[in-house]
């Protein structure tokens, strides 16, 4: 059925008159949906009393500003100086607790007194509500995926250095370590590094026990995985994976002294794992570090035709020919070859979650010159996230996903841009009806149902 003609088209005599109000007006409808959220699950309370014995309060109190920082993120804000474009919202207000929000330089003074102790009770608290909701979806297994990501920053940043970034060469950055809990998508820990670091140094074995211990402390006995790239074959690593007694995954370099070079080159009969893949199993002794580890190692073919590329040129570190590619998985899974190599390949979803990271909760942004102080935010930014996630399973907006042999996330999660969009900017008017505030908004069926689902799962799981 055709749409008439005076039913499409609207007139446009002149322009709107622009008027600057003091009523109570928001561009975040959405936020009300959160602050129901952290009030059932008691936020407040919970940071209260992580920092009771801190030291770092003040004027404003230590949730307010923690909760400031949540709501710039969920706003859409990425750095300090946003905060001011969003202090006068109504709905800002309310979900910090405060008649002012807090200036940048106020907060940016308060993230320059946290030291390396108040820093690790940021992360215990983000562990608190990730390994709560670890616990409450009663997982068979968990996967842990470390790495590192690099933070380019200015040349008189504390504790910033020259180091491998492959965006800004000659620019200095942080290098912070992250533990990523593969089925839900949280980040576990963060830790702040300078940017000359290795992967496997600055406290990456500390970091890798301190997780493992924290998860079983959490959820008992139950099957830790743990996948990490060729950066963290090393041997100190290696014997603490086989002593810790959980199932690993670690690609190895292919260097000289293993002796996998000469195992590829000697080989002549591969066993076939799939279409261009082969592969063999076998237990490499390395003699130079005295163990023996399981190793499968892979080909894939590159050509049809056997025949080397003309641009190809040999590198004296790598058996590659041009036509078959080499790997190495160390690896004490009881798996097939194909799927060994599957389930280590699903650490690369890792990598979409740090890029929202960075992205859409600030974690790129060096917001001052103090070393702990980026730490903090850094630490800030994950809590944030782990909020977000949670938030999404508590009311059902994270959608189940088919079990796969790459081991990626269980649930498939909106972006916080995609949030933001549907729920959170929306306008509305706080107006008080029978005494009571209520917040008015346009009556968008799609949103008032988006509205009413959330709002009802939130009193289902309070009850």
């Amino acid at each position: 059925m055709r749409i008439k003609n005076h039913e499409i088209h609207d007139r446009i005599n002149g322009n709107l008159e622009i008027q600057f109000t003091d009523e109570k007006l928001t561009s975040f409808s959405g936020l009300e949906l959160f602050n129901r959220y952290f009030r059932r699950i008691g936020v407040r309370k919970t940071i209260t009393g992580f920092f009771r014995s801190a030291g770092l309060g003040g004027d404003y109190k230590v949730p307010e500003l923690i909760l400031t920082f949540v709501t710039l993120w969920l706003s859409g804000g990425s750095r300090l100086r946003h905060i001011r474009y969003i202090a006068g919202d109504f709905l800002v207000r309310r979900i910090v607790g405060v008649k002012r929000i807090a200036t940048e330089r106020t907060l940016s003074r308060w993230l320059a007194r946290f030291t390396p102790i108040t820093i690790d009770i940021l992360n215990q608290m983000n562990a608190f509500f990730v390994l709560g909701t670890l616990a409450a979806l009663k997982l068979r297994r968990i996967t842990l995926d470390f790495d590192g990501t690099v933070l380019s920053t200015g040349d008189e940043v504390e504790n910033a250095a020259w180091g491998y970034n492959p965006h800004k060469r000659f620019s200095k950055s942080y290098y912070p370590f992250l533990c990523h809990v593969t089925q839900t998508g949280h980040f576990l820990r963060v830790k702040n590094r300078r940017g000359s670091y290795h992967d496997s140094k600055g406290g990456a074995l500390k970091m890798i026990a301190d997780c493992i211990r924290e998860v079983r402390a959490a959820v008992g006995n139950i099957t830790i995985e743990i996948r990490l790239d060729s950066a963290f074959f090393s041997e100190k690593i290696l014997r603490f994976l086989s002593q810790a007694k959980v199932l690993y995954a670690v690609k190895m370099p292919i260097w000289k002294w293993t002796g996998a070079r000469d195992l590829i080159n000697q080989r002549e009969r591969w066993c076939k794992a799939g279409e261009d893949l082969g592969f063999f199993q076998t237990t490499l002794t390395l003699k130079k570090w005295k163990m023996e580890i399981p190793v499968i190692i892979f080909r894939k073919c590159l050509t049809r035709n056997n025949q080397k590329p003309k641009t190809f040129q040999l590198d004296l570190f790598d058996p590659g020919d041009g036509i078959y590619e080499y790997q190495v998985i160390v690896t004490n899974q009881n798996l097939t070859a194909e799927n060994a190599l599957d389930f280590y390949n699903g650490r690369c979803a890792m990598e979409r979650e740090i890029a929202e990271l960075k992205t859409e909760y600030g974690f790129a942004n060096i917001p001052t010159k103090n070393f702990n102080a980026n730490s903090a935010y850094q630490a800030l930014s994950i809590l944030t996230n782990s909020l977000i996630k949670n938030f999404q399973l508590a009311t059902d907006q994270a959608a189940l996903r088919k079990r796969s042999t790459s081991r990626t996330g269980r649930y498939s999660f909106e972006s916080l841009k995609s949030l933001r969009f549907k729920l959170i900017s929306r306008a509305g008017r706080v107006v008080n009806k029978s005494g009571k505030p209520v917040l008015k908004m346009t009556n968008e069926d799609r949103v008032r149902r988006e509205f009413e689902k959330i709002l009802e799962n939130l009193t289902r799981a309070a009850a």
